[in-house]
């Protein structure tokens, strides 16, 4: 057991003594490179949210509403919806009192890029031999930017702590860098589970790494990860109403199989009708057999097809979107039976379902020759399908939106009106700067 957890199943995982790689030297205009195409794809998903800049969700009348009314302090160290997101609320503080209201949405949305870029950031500067191809290379930044399910969580810091559990996942799978590498991700990993609880399902992988492979850095992560996780749930986690939810095996097969298997293999169309299909079948008590099916075999075949390579990324990468799925899909805001769509919750699946790609790009990468030509297969199909579905056109509800300044004039001329946001109709009320706040933000 202590050898599956090492890189190479014949050899020891490699201590990397290489300062962080900086993507700003001309030797490294490649990876460079990669992060810019990252960027792009990023950006051109849908554009105007970059153009016209936005609030969405709880970013409005919950992070700004906060940042606007409350003391700085209590704003940055207030947890909403369950537990404390940093993101939203540090994001929202500086732009208050950084920008103009006209201006505060572009702040916001531009430190939600930044914390989206994050995983690609760690994968190009990643010790791993298998990223060194600029091939994979490419393949795993396109495979990051383009995922089916990722307008919900596209570049807002309401949802970025699921980009940083996806970095997360990468910290407990890649190499260990060296240096200020290590410390940069030692206190991401202090942090993150302060911007979401999603990342505390990794607390056990990581240490039980650290034990197999007899590893004083990976125990430090572990740790660091465990501290930020005791904090978040002993200082500011609560119960909330609506979260919680016992998932049956059906209920989780037909999830897997809409959502993880259909949608990336067959695109949104299709995908939609097996949801619905396995919905019904669900509401009539009849159990998914095809699902099931489904889910078995593909399961089966990642398996073998990591059993064959004995590579150790592909192993914890794979753990890793295991478990930050069970977290996810257990907690989901009312989730259960509603899980099974591809349209709607799809910031409970974005992390596992980047993960997942991740691993089969990494059995392409490291794997034996049939392994690797299987892998490449399902790989160049994930790749050809996101890229597809990334530039088809989004809904309404996701790509457009109110326009910011109009509805800060109005503001200005009356501050008893709502400010809209995106997605409509949620709407905040602002009071005018030192009045007495109102009890909370409106919803919608």
């Amino acid at each position: 057991m202590v050898e599956i957890a090492s890189q190479d199943m014949h050899s020891s995982p490699m201590r990397h003594d290489s300062d962080v790689v900086s993507v700003f030297r001309p030797k490294n205009l490649w990876l460079t490179f990669a992060v810019m195409v990252f960027v792009l794809l990023v950006a051109a998903r849908m554009p105007h949210i970059l153009i016209a800049g936005r609030f969405w969700g709880e970013e409005g009348p919950i992070y700004f509403y906060n940042a606007w009314t409350l003391p700085w302090w209590q704003a940055l160290l207030r947890p909403d919806m369950g537990y404390l997101n940093f993101p939203g609320n540090g994001a929202a503080l500086i732009a208050r009192y950084a920008v103009p209201l006209e201006d505060a949405p572009y702040v916001t949305t531009i430190i939600a890029l930044f914390l989206q870029t994050i995983p690609a950031l760690f994968i190009v500067t990643s010790p791993d031999r298998w990223l060194r191809s600029p091939v994979v290379l490419l393949a795993a930044v396109i495979l990051l930017a383009t995922p089916p399910e990722g307008d919900e969580v596209w570049i807002n810091t309401a949802t970025s702590q699921f980009h940083l559990a996806v970095a997360a996942g990468l910290c407990l799978a890649l190499d260990i860098p060296a240096r200020k590498a290590a410390f940069i991700r030692l206190a991401f990993l202090l942090m993150v589970p302060l911007c979401g609880p999603a990342t505390v399902a990794l607390v056990p992988l990581f240490l039980a790494r650290a034990w197999l492979e007899r590893d004083r850095s990976r125990g430090l992560q572990g740790v660091a990860l465990l501290i930020g996780a005791v904090i978040q749930f002993a200082v500011f986690y609560y119960p909330m109403k609506g979260r919680g939810h016992m998932l049956g095996p059906s209920v989780l097969a037909s999830v897997i199989a809409a959502r993880h298997i259909a949608l990336p293999l067959l695109g949104q169309d299709l995908a939609r009708v097996v949801a619905a299909d396995l919905r019904d079948s669900i509401r009539a008590a009849q159990p998914p057999v095809v699902a099931f099916l489904v889910v078995t075999a593909t399961s089966g075949l990642l398996a073998a097809g990591i059993a064959c390579a004995r590579r150790a990324v592909s192993l914890w990468l794979l753990a890793a979107a295991i478990a930050i799925a069970a977290i996810s899909y257990f907690g989901a805001l009312a989730g259960g039976i509603d899980l099974i769509t591809v349209d709607s919750d799809q910031r409970y699946v974005f992390a596992p379902a980047s993960l997942l790609d991740l691993t089969v790009l990494s059995l392409a990468a490291t794997g034996k020759a049939r392994v690797s030509a299987i892998a490449w297969l399902f790989c160049s199909w994930l790749i050809v399908t996101g890229l597809i579905q990334a530039t088809c056109p989004h809904p309404s509800i996701f790509a457009s939106g109110p326009d910011w300044k109009n509805e800060v004039r109005r503001w200005r001329r009356d501050h008893s009106v709502a400010l809209s946001i995106w997605p409509s109709p949620w709407n905040m009320r602002l009071p005018m700067p030192n009045a007495p706040p109102s009890a909370t933000g409106s919803f919608r």
